[in-house]
């Protein structure tokens, strides 16, 4: 007779995590664990709504996904390699019709590739302060389109690195996002639209469960996760560095920081918006090779090949990335905006992933921040533990 397996780790309780989100001031999270044909762990704890106390829900809750967006702009580009509608080695000035040419300022004999946007190795720069600006209360964001806001940010000389495209990694919102616009130029179709179409309905998420647009949601607007910052002595600082957001005192707490829902010019990048439920479909398909969205397993293999080695603890295929977490190799995305930290992982083997979605906040860079990210790095790597070892 077959001996069990002996299992070392145990699943944390609901009374464990309730009381480490209580600790690091998280409101609440979803936490989902998938191998490549079954959901096997699937948990909602605490509240997605402070004033009514609503409770997390993996299905109806609806998170903004935050940078995990981004690996919905790999996918869009690998589905138009394959169909060769796109390269992504040659210059992307190919793919564009813009009033001007997208070039690096200090070399101009360089060419931008579309490998070099989705790698952040493009010496665009990151500029934290504009791109606070590109957040804006409700669906207002779509009051500018990609083109205006990519352009403008380019046409700042000083949102460019000074070394030349392939040579240096530096995230960049404003790099895939281009990216994003070389899609809509291709396919004639605006990205969120592309999204929709080719990605989200070929996994069998509909329209009303997963969007870039508040309105997305408008029969279930008491689904949508609220965003909190714990901590209320911020509110001025808040207010002077976001004050479109209009973020004020939580009614019932003197505790929180309400943030009303909002959206960002620089959308591809960062506000995708579904329930843990749904990008579970989609952490469950790229277990699988993508096998309903891309012809091909190489395409996942080219995004997920590292394009710059470096001493760091994170390296980037194409938008997806590799980190050492806990002594683990992981690859996946994590997203962090104000009011949300999310985390989507898969191990080395692409065996097993794990979602992590929560309203817990870490834009105030504090102690009180990386215990939040702590406290979420930590219930993964016991979720790996448990699962990789039945």
């Amino acid at each position: 007779m077959e001996s069990e397996k002996f299992v070392s780790h145990s699943l944390p309780t609901i009374k464990t995590l309730e009381s480490a989100l209580q600790d690091a001031h998280i409101p609440g999270l979803v936490a989902i664990v998938v191998n490549s044909t079954d959901i096997l762990y699937e948990q909602a704890i605490g509240y997605h709504s402070l004033n009514e106390r609503k409770s997390m829900d993996s299905s109806k809750s609806i998170f903004v996904l935050a940078s995990i967006s981004k690996t919905f702009i790999s996918i869009a580009v690998m589905q138009l390699v394959e169909l060769n509608h796109l390269n992504l080695d040659i210059d992307i000035n190919d793919y564009l019709s813009l009033p001007i040419k997208i070039i690096h300022p200090i070399y101009p004999n360089s060419i931008i590739t579309l490998r070099h946007l989705l790698s952040h190795t493009s010496g665009i720069a990151s500029n934290f302060e504009e791109e606070l600006g590109f957040n804006q209360p409700n669906d207002d964001f779509t009051h500018t389109n990609l083109t205006e806001t990519i352009l403008k940010y380019l046409n700042n000389k000083s949102n460019w690195l000074s070394q030349s495209p392939g040579n240096i990694t530096e995230y960049s919102n404003i790099g895939v996002c281009l990216a994003a616009l070389i899609v809509e130029h291709v396919t004639h179709v605006s990205f969120e639209e592309y999204v929709q179409e080719k990605i989200l309905k070929s996994l069998g998420i509909m329209n009303n469960e997963a969007g870039y647009r508040i309105s997305n949601f408008e029969n279930r607007n008491e689904d949508l996760v609220e965003h909190y910052i714990y901590n209320s002595s911020w509110l001025e600082k808040f207010q002077n560095l976001v004050p479109q957001l209009n973020i004020v005192q939580a009614s019932n707490s003197s505790d929180w920081l309400y943030i009303p829902h909002y959206g960002g010019y620089d959308y591809p990048a960062g506000f995708l918006r579904m329930s843990a439920h749904s990008l579970a479909i989609f952490l469950q398909s790229f277990l699988n090779n993508f096998s309903s969205l891309l012809q091909n397993s190489s395409s996942v293999d080219e995004m997920l090949r590292i394009v710059r080695h470096e001493k760091s603890d994170v390296e980037f295929g194409l938008i997806w990335n590799w980190r050492n977490i806990g002594g683990r190799y992981l690859v996946g995305h994590r997203g962090a905006i104000p009011g949300i930290t999310n985390i989507m992982m898969a191990n080395e083997k692409r065996t097993l992933g794990v979602i992590i979605l929560s309203n817990g906040d870490i834009s105030k860079n504090d102690d009180q921040s990386t215990k939040v990210y702590e406290t979420i790095i930590n219930i993964m790597s016991q979720l790996f533990d448990y699962f990789e070892e039945i």
